[in-house]
């Protein structure tokens, strides 16, 4: 006979995990977000929507295929942020991400710290 353990799909250690971060995303849909004024300049397509977004809403997730100009989109985000007085940071997924998006970001200044998620 197989323990109950070993016939779950994943840890229960990532379900609460998994859990604890749906209420903590829940908890600051709630809560709002103060608004800031999007910088557009240069965006195409629907990167302008997606900037519009992340200045509006209190949660965004920016996604898409390679070359689709996610990095040149959070660019957008980010200057948005810093000039409205805000400071923040970047999280990747992967290292490559984190190397792309501040090359990309901080261009001559650090204007913000672009990690991966794991850091």
């Amino acid at each position: 006979m197989t323990a109950i353990r070993d016939q779950l799909l994943y840890k229960p250690e990532y379900f609460i995990a998994e859990y604890e971060l749906a209420s903590y995303i829940r908890d600051i849909h709630k809560a709002g977000c103060q608004k800031i004024e999007p910088l557009l300049d240069g965006l195409k397509h629907r990167q302008p929507e997606a900037v519009i977004n992340a200045c509006t809403k209190p949660v965004s997730i920016l996604t898409g295929p390679a070359g689709t100009g996610k990095t040149t989109t959070l660019k957008n985000v980010i200057r948005s942020f810093v000039a409205a007085g805000m400071k923040g940071a970047v999280a990747c997924p992967s290292g490559k991400a984190a190397k792309r998006a501040n090359n990309s970001i901080n261009d001559e200044t650090k204007i913000v710290n672009c990690s991966t998620i794991h850091s």
